[in-house]
């Protein structure tokens, strides 16, 4: 069956239904003449059962409650004209709401109402022996709970749950935000409790949640509202974040609290990123860890409980420095432990005419001051820091001895903690051979000198039948820096191949070119 968008399902006198929100609600249906009023109340309240009817001499009123699971209806009070007499199912604080009754023709009952009063509330008045007036009041209870306990724990589960006593009074109910948007909700079974979760309970989610529910009869109030305040921890236990600094791809340790926990979360945030990112998870009761990051990352855990704490081993790329927040969950208690971590890291770029040494550093709003040194203090090395995270020296080439050796980046925090990391820059190698003039040499005699390619230093002894020796120059000039170089040739059989002659005069035009 179908009705306003609605579905419901027919079962004998049990109805339930489906909406578009998938909030299940299990209700039974109703006549309107089982109860002419519904009222809804939370426990420990102060409650007024209304009955009134226009003033008769001879009378007599009797107010009956058929308690939730009861099968027959108790006498609460009994009143004529003469006298009260109080029932078994009053109470202490059972009376009648208006003194002057009589005159007034308000006969309502007033009680502190608990939710074991929950159930049919009957006001009969006769006048002789027939009945002049008959009302029937359904007392309900809702209770609403909050788990855990204001204030929530950061990042916790939240709970909201409504219990609803008697159950068959509901009809339909919803948990709201404080934005009023709808919950999704899950009603337990024949239960009259409505339940809620939201994970990862924030400071942003608090705030006045509404229960709403609806419930049958004609109630002059259609819709019942319970709001209820919950507040979040702004960060739970929290240790102050600490600083590190370290050089790319050596491997540092990332903290996390100092208790053995039930879940690990690891958080990074970028030195331009807003907001953080998960990056590695870990459930200690199942085992299981979930990565997704591209760090050089490694958790390790205790061998005991009595051992030591989790922590992380990282070996950071010069991209991965950064915030890095480890979350240890035990229970509903979050324990949380930041490091703000500078990486540092050297490189070097080579031109025709010079060697760029460069040094990046990452949260420099940490660092107070960088330079470039060299390992001979007498030795002066310039440099420029035209862009924010980096400082250049530049070398000229060819290197010598005295712009050779162990180049220095200084990284030096706030806090006070400094941080190096050294380039190694080698001398070239000194200038080829000058081939000077020299006597005609036998026939059929040639002498090709190749250095290996480690040096690379080429000679050649030409001689020439016939002719007179002129006098040729040649020189190389080779780069060598952190154990690389710098060839014209690949190879020496390119080498041999150019210098072959080609003739009279070719060896001389070769060695021109």
């Amino acid at each position: 069956m179908k009705f306003c968008g609605l579905f419901i399902v027919l079962c004998g006198s049990q109805a339930f239904l489906l909406t578009k929100s998938n909030l299940f609600v299990k209700f039974t249906l109703f006549s309107d003449r089982d109860w002419q009023n519904v009222i809804l109340i939370k426990p420990e309240t102060n409650v007024t059962l209304s009955c009134e009817h226009k003033p008769v001499l001879k009378y007599k009123l009797n107010w009956k409650v058929k308690l939730e699971g009861a099968k027959h209806w108790s006498l609460v009070l009994s009143i004529n004209e003469k006298n009260i007499s109080f029932g078994e199912a009053s109470s202490k604080s059972t009376q009648m709401a208006d003194q002057n009754f009589q005159r007034s023709g308000n006969f309502s009952l007033q009680f502190l109402a608990q939710t074991n009063n929950a159930g049919l509330y009957s006001c009969v008045v006769d006048q002789g022996n027939e009945s002049v007036k008959e009302k029937v009041t359904l007392l309900a209870f809702v209770e609403l709970t909050v788990t855990p306990s204001n204030p929530v724990p950061y990042e916790s589960i939240l709970r909201l749950r409504a219990l609803v006593v008697p159950p068959y009074a509901l009809y339909h109910a919803a948990w709201y935000s404080p934005t009023q948007e709808q919950l999704s909700s899950e009603k337990v079974q024949s239960s009259g409790v409505l339940l809620t979760k939201l994970p990862c309970f924030l400071q942003s989610d608090q705030g006045n949640y509404t229960f709403q529910a609806r419930l049958h009869g004609n109630s002059p109030q259609k819709l019942f509202l319970f709001p209820i305040t919950v507040t979040a921890n702004s960060k739970m236990i929290w240790s102050d974040i600490s600083v590190m600094l370290c050089c790319s791809y050596t491997t540092v340790i990332i903290p996390c609290g100092s208790v053995l926990g039930d879940y690990i979360q690891l958080f990074w945030k970028e030195p331009r990123a807003k907001e953080m990112k998960p990056i590695y998870k870990f459930d200690r009761w199942r085992q299981s860890s979930m990565a997704k990051t591209d760090h050089q990352l490694q958790l390790v855990e205790p061998t005991s409980q009595a051992s030591g704490n989790f922590y992380f081993l990282l070996t950071p790329k010069p991209t991965d420095g950064g915030v890095y927040q480890c979350e240890v969950f035990l229970d509903d208690t979050v324990f949380i432990q930041a490091v703000k971590l500078t990486v540092i890291h050297v490189f070097a770029k080579s031109s025709n005419s010079e060697l760029v040494l460069s040094c990046i550093y990452s949260e420099h709003s940490q660092v107070q001051s960088v330079m470039w040194t060299h390992q001979n203090d007498s030795q002066q090395v310039h440099w420029d820091a035209k862009v924010p995270g980096q400082i250049r020296t530049r070398i000229p080439l060819p290197v010598n001895d005295e712009t050779s050796g162990m180049y220095i980046c200084t990284v030096k925090l706030l806090h006070g903690q400094s941080a190096s990391a050294v380039y190694n820059v080698t001398a070239s190698p000194k200038e080829s051979h000058n081939v000077s003039a020299v006597p005609l040499l036998p026939p059929l005699f040639a002498l090709l000198l190749l250095v290996p390619v480690a040096a690379v230093v080429a000679g050649v002894l030409l001689w020439r039948r016939e002719k007179s020796v002129s006098h040729i120059g040649v020189e190389q000039s080779l780069s060598y820096y952190s154990g690389e170089v710098e060839n014209i040739y690949e190879n020496p059989d390119d080498l041999r191949h150019h210098l072959k002659p080609r003739g009279e005069d070719n060896v001389y035009k070769e060695l021109d070119r």
